[in-house]
């Protein structure tokens, strides 16, 4: 079906100017946002170097499709510099540090509720600030939380608060049950991808494309993930 890019102040038809075959509307603009949680508990030591290229690459793949306006929050917890949770501040997703061993050293515990959290409460002051901002929530980790002063009952409810707003999550899970994670959470499981963390490189490869996906979709309820993507990494 053909698509056009429609001037909603003048009611003009221009894709035949700008050859863009995507029914698009001015009004409907926005700038991602992408608040990702990544676990560096002590049992993501044995995929430590994977987790670093992965997400290293994912960075600069994204950086290089995504608008060069996209934002980039990144909450880590357990690492052995800070032994507790630390989440970034907003800045250019062109401008994120890679990671290495010095900044990514997995050990502790897993406070994954209270990072979530933090991390969507970061993401809602930029939003605060500038509506326009689609926000994309990536949850990275390889179990259950193990050290919040948060509940699961919380972030069910803030989760849930935030897709009715239009906000898209997605959770990776290395060695756990995705898809069990993700509906505690209230995100549907299509949104999910469990992987080995042998293929660790793998399954940041394909979220580059799922984040993607998910800031060009015009609604939160475009599955993420398809059956294909998740056969990959079993």
């Amino acid at each position: 079906m053909s698509k056009f890019v429609v001037d909603v102040t003048k009611g003009t038809d221009l894709s035949k100017e700008t050859g863009i075959d995507d029914f698009l509307f001015a009004e409907t603009v926005s700038t991602p946002i992408i608040g990702f949680v990544l676990d560096g508990s002590g049992s993501m030591s044995s995929c430590r170097y994977e987790t670093i290229d992965g997400f290293n690459k994912y960075i600069k793949e994204t950086g290089i499709v995504l608008p060069m306006e996209t934002e980039f929050i990144l909450g880590k917890f357990g690492t052995i510099d800070s032994m507790q949770k630390v989440i970034s501040d907003s800045v250019a997703l062109a401008t994120v540090s890679p990671l290495n061993g010095n900044t990514y050293n997995p050990c502790s515990m897993t406070p994954l509720y209270d990072t979530v959290l933090a991390v969507i409460e970061k993401v809602q002051l930029r939003k605060t600030a500038d509506p326009s901002f689609k926000p994309v929530v990536v949850i990275q980790t390889d179990g259950e939380d193990t050290q919040s002063s948060n509940t699961l009952a919380t972030v069910f409810k803030t989760v849930g608060q935030k897709q009715k707003e239009g906000w898209t999550f997605i959770v990776l899970g290395a060695d756990t049950d995705a898809e069990a994670l993700a509906m505690d959470f209230g995100i549907p499981r299509e949104n999910a991808l469990e992987y080995g963390k042998a293929k660790s490189i793998s399954a940041f490869n394909l979220l580059i494309s799922a984040t993607v996906k998910a800031t060009e979709a015009l609604t939160n309820k475009t599955p993420i993930f398809s059956i294909e993507d998740k056969r990959k990494l079993k």
